[in-house]
């Protein structure tokens, strides 16, 4: 069986790492939902885009619009 100190000190860098990334994940949630309000590109923007560029057709465009709310 492990020693008590061993298993305290396993125990301790467990803790350290679960707690490492619960930071990690809080902090790139927290970055991504702040780009999403400062940086997101609009669907619109990208479906003209994509219309412009002749990927999609005038039909194609406009029920998209049309599904989105536009």
């Amino acid at each position: 069986m492990m020693d008590d100190e061993n298993w305290t000190g396993w125990l301790a860098i467990n803790l350290l790492l679960w707690l490492l990334l619960l930071i990690v994940l809080i902090v790139t949630n927290v970055r991504l939902s702040l780009q999403d309000k400062s940086e997101g590109i609009p669907a619109k923007k990208i479906l003209d885009k994509r219309y412009a560029n002749g990927e999609i057709c005038k039909e194609e465009y406009e029920e998209i619009l049309k599904n989105l709310g536009y």
